[in-house]
């Protein structure tokens, strides 16, 4: 009965993707124009020395991949006044 059920098994594998192979659920990719907003976001924080955090979410964000940090990762944040 054992060889059976290990000769199934080999049979399904042949046919079936693992599991860590399939996604469970998409993202749907966003639109150009928030892609692009992020990437002049990024920009903008970059040059008032922004949390590397947010900075890193921004650009995941522009090239459409999912966030590696949590959204509120580095806030509160404040640029540093301007030095006259």
């Amino acid at each position: 009965m054992t060889d059976l059920r290990t000769a199934a098994i080999r049979r399904a594998d042949k046919f079936v993707e693992p599991l860590d192979v399939v996604p469970l659920y998409t993202t749907p990719p966003a639109p150009q124009s928030l892609r692009d907003l992020c990437a002049a976001a990024y920009q903008v924080v970059g040059v008032a020395d922004g949390p590397v955090e947010m900075l890193d979410n921004l650009w995941a964000a522009a090239e459409g991949k999912p966030l590696p940090h949590d959204p509120g990762a580095g806030l509160p944040w404040s640029p540093p006044a301007p030095q006259r």
